[in-house]
Order: structure tokens, then C-alpha cells, then sequence
């Protein structure tokens, strides 16, 4: 899912709604966003404590694949 198809922080937050709805449902939700927007920045500032409480968590893709990495046995 894109965060930011548009810039706007209705459009951000219609986005965030789904992928909570697709992850309460027991599907992994990945929600991509590009780093230059700084309007994506800024709302998810502002939205991670309550994302927070809610138990959901913000990542990159370079922090899961680390942590993938990582859990796996090595041999």
C-alpha cells in the first residue's frame, strides 16, 4: 500500500486505515512511502504514538530484513 499516492493528510490516513483493517485480519500490511515527502514525514510524526497504542509498529524494510536475518538459525 502507498502512503503517499496523495500528499494530503486525508489521503494518508485513508491508506494507514486499510493496512490497520489488512493487518487486524492477520495479514502482514507493508505500507510503502517515499522519503523525500515531507508531508508523509510529518504526519507519521504525528500518528506514531497513537499507532503505537493501538500495538501496531513503523519500520523500514532495511530493519525487517535485519531482523529476519538475524532470527534465522544459522548453520
Amino acid at each position: 500500500m502507498f502512503l503517499d499516492f496523495g500528499t494530503d493528510r486525508n489521503s494518508i490516513l485513508h491508506v494507514l486505515e486499510e493496512a490497520k483493517k489488512k493487518a487486524e485480519g492477520g495479514s502482514p500490511a507493508v505500507m510503502i512511502g517515499t522519503i523525500w515527502s515531507s508531508e508523509l514525514a510529518h504526519n507519521l510524526t504525528e500518528l506514531y504514538r497513537p499507532l503505537a497504542e493501538e500495538g501496531f509498529s513503523l519500520s523500514t524494510i532495511a530493519r525487517l530484513m535485519m531482523e529476519e536475518a538475524n532470527a534465522r538459525p544459522r548453520h
